[in-house]
């Protein structure tokens, strides 16, 4: 028994042994099958990888060949810049259609479109003709616009191109063009005085620091971290500091308004009382003071938005402020009382010789139909809202400047900016409006701006295109290779270098506008007497040698229409620019003969930048009465500091012109209503009376005034 017991375990055992032999043979199977696939796989990713080693050698093969043909190209490219320029815009769009489908196979096409582009590191793929044509138009002109910074290359060019134009105009005596070029470059400007230069006295000691307190530091006796007595205490030299102290925090302040009635009853007339110390409100019952608005405004004006200041002057207290009250008190004061300022500014404006103007956009939500303000009825939706800047002229001894909201820039908008001025002369760009409204003024004169006249040049050419054909070579006779191309190129007619002549004419007319700045101890005559001959002579020269270049280009690249305007014949930059002169050659001479009239507008675009660093912040007002509040702020700030006024004396002059203005009509209303309505005098001033603003002197509060009151020059 116990034997056969013995053989059926055997039996089994070898069964299971039989199974597991089985399982483990399926397994192996499993096994090989598994390493197949990945031999397979293995074989596959090896070939791969000799196909990309091939396609790698065959792409190295041919980087050489293409950076060839990129060099070819980029020198044909610059020949056609400079020979063929009226057919340059036709072909940067058929050259970037053909390369663009290669771009992501290309990538050393990036430094040849660079150079096609002209330096814009904005270069990406275009994904469709129009916008490949914009942005070769975009990244065009903002890098041409730099070509005036870049002095060594420009100056240079101008140099050569002068003395070619000599060279050329000798051996061609009854050419015009060439003989104005060549008068143009040998025409000599004065030379400025030698001025003895200072030497610097390096950085100084502030004398403050000599009486300022000294702090002292308390010392341990022992080690800080060990306890050990064997600590020894060494003096440093004191360090002078300064410290700013700027309250941020709760920084609005509550506070009762002390004031008092007192009335004559001799005149009967009532006077209000309100200690000197202390605010007043920008209306009364106002729980704002005027600091406060004007604070606010003139911030503003700083380039730090209103709801900025607003988080970072009055922090935790705003929780005590309805959503909208500092913004309503800094717009009313702005239109209660400092409106009264800006109207006597733009009367005074009105009385000056010449006035400047330029406009620049603002977006306002409520007249693009956007935002919170409806828009009023009758009143279409614009697309762009404009803030025009009306500034002095040139020579004016009391400047001001004037900032307007004036919605559109249609034509019956800057006529309305425009209303009531009928000054001697105006000065902005070539935009039709100003032209419609001069015409409608006998006696006005219209200077178109010559600067934007000088930019229409500068967009025709490709500077470094020329720059790098004039000076290829580097050896020593550069100088005199370039002299002799440029003399050629004149004689060839290639009209590039009759456009540098007439930049060069730009350039002198303004080195001779920067020297005959009036000097700080020349009467006022003496210096128009010095401008008015100079002008006439000199800058008279220049101007007509322009004039003469210009008619000899427009020979090929414009055409008068029916309504005798010109227009260019082609695409070209040239063209354009030649047909922009021609159209307003009379008002780029007005500054020729009349010495109080400035050459540009330049004097207003700076005015405009003020704006500009705040649009960037705020991006738009939300309604028209907020922008209008905004152009008072504008003016007032841009006006003090014509005279010399910072930030604190532009807030104390408005404060202290607040003040009287809120006290006189104050006095005004309480006379009326305590003499004639039975008002008790103890009774709380709760508004003012229309009529109270009546009788008020303005002239002792504008800016001049102000100014020599205060430093005793009155």
């Amino acid at each position: 028994m116990s034997t056969q017991a013995e053989l059926d375990a055997l039996k089994a055992l070898l069964k299971k042994a039989q199974l597991r032999a089985e399982k483990a043979e399926k397994k192996i199977k499993q096994l090989e099958k598994q390493v197949e696939r990945k031999q397979a796989a293995s074989d596959e990713l090896q070939n791969k990888l000799k196909d990309r080693e091939q396609q790698i050698e065959e792409y190295e093969c041919l980087i050489p060949k293409l950076m060839e043909f990129l060099i070819l190209c980029k020198e044909h490219v610059i020949q056609l810049r400079n020979e063929l320029p009226e057919i340059q815009q036709d072909f940067w769009d058929k050259l970037m259609e053909n390369f663009s489908e290669n771009w992501e196979n290309l990538p050393e096409y990036r430094r040849f479109a660079r150079f096609v582009l002209k330096g814009s590191e904005k270069t990406g793929r275009p994904k469709s003709p129009q916008q490949i044509k914009k942005t070769i138009a975009d990244t065009d002109r903002s890098t041409r616009r730099s070509i005036s910074t870049r002095s060594n290359k420009f100056g240079s060019v101008l140099s050569v191109t002068g003395r070619g134009s000599a060279l050329a105009a000798d051996k061609h005596p009854d050419n015009a063009a060439l003989q104005a070029s060549k008068k143009v470059a040998d025409i000599e400007l004065p030379v400025p005085e030698e001025t003895e230069n200072k030497p610097s006295p390096g950085r100084q000691r502030v004398k403050q620091f000599q009486d300022a307190p000294v702090h002292p530091v308390a010392t341990p006796t022992t080690c800080p971290d060990c306890g050990s007595k064997d600590y020894v205490i060494s003096d440093v030299r004191e360090q002078a500091i300064r410290q700013v102290i700027v309250e941020l925090q709760n920084a609005l302040k509550h506070g009762v308004l002390q004031q008092r009635n007192g009335r004559c009853f001799s005149c009967g007339k009532v006077h209000h009382y309100t200690p000197e110390g202390q605010g007043v409100p920008v209306e009364p019952g106002r729980t704002i003071d005027q600091d406060t608005a004007i604070g606010l405004g003139l911030m503003c004006t700083n380039g730090l938005a209103l709801n900025r200041s607003q988080e970072i002057f009055i922090n935790s207290q705003t929780e005590q402020l309805g959503h909208s009250t500092l913004n309503d008190n800094v717009h009313d004061w702005a239109m209660q009382t400092g409106s009264v300022l800006v109207d006597r500014l733009n009367e005074h404006l009105k009385s000056q010789h010449a006035v400047v103007m330029d406009e620049t956009t603002f977006t306002v939500l409520q007249s693009q139909g956007r935002g919170n303000c409806p828009l009023p009825e009758n009143q279409k939706a614009r697309q762009k809202d404009y803030l025009a800047v009306q500034t002095s002229g040139y020579g004016e001894d009391l400047p001001c400047v004037v900032y307007k909201y004036i919605g559109g820039r249609k034509k019956e908008d800057i006529e309305k900016a425009l209303e009531g001025f009928d000054n001697d002369a105006l000065v902005t760009d070539a935009y039709a409006a100003y032209d419609s409204y001069v015409r409608t003024k006998d006696a006005m004169e219209h200077q178109c701006c010559l600067v934007h006249l000088r930019r229409q040049f500068l967009d025709s050419l490709a500077i470094e295109g020329l720059n790098e054909s004039l000076f290829e070579s580097k050896d020593s006779n550069t100088i005199e290779k370039a002299i002799e191309k440029a003399a050629k190129g004149f004689e060839e007619n290639q009209p590039a270098y009759y456009v540098l002549s007439c930049i060069q004419a730009f350039q002198k007319i303004y080195c001779l506008e920067k020297w005959l700045k009036r000097r700080a101890d020349e009467p006022k005559d003496e210096w128009l007497a010095r401008v008015r001959e100079y002008r006439g002579t000199i800058s008279t020269e220049l101007m007509d040698s322009v004039d003469v270049i210009m008619n000899h280009l427009a020979k090929d690249f414009v055409e008068q229409g029916d309504n005798q305007v010109y227009k260019a014949k082609t695409s070209s930059l040239i063209g354009k620019a030649v047909a922009y002169y021609l159209n307003h050659r009379n008002n780029f001479r007005v500054f020729l003969t009349n010495p109080l009239v400035e050459p540009d507008s330049s004097s207003a675009e700076r005015r405009i930048r003020a704006v500009t660093i705040l649009r960037k912040v705020c991006d738009f007002k939300q309604s028209a009465k907020y922008m209008d509040s905004m152009c008072v702020y504008f003016t007032l700030s841009e006006t003090a500091k014509m005279y010399g006024f910072d930030f604190a004396m532009t807030k104390e002059w408005l404060r202290d012109f607040g003040r009287a203005y809120y006290l006189h009509r104050a006095n005004a209303t309480l006379t009326e209503e305590v003499n004639n309505r039975g008002r008790k005098l103890d009774s709380k001033l709760m508004g003012f009376s229309p009529e109270s603003a009546e009788g008020f002197d303005v002239e002792p509060w504008l800016p001049w005034n102000y100014r020599a009151r205060r430093t005793g020059e009155a």
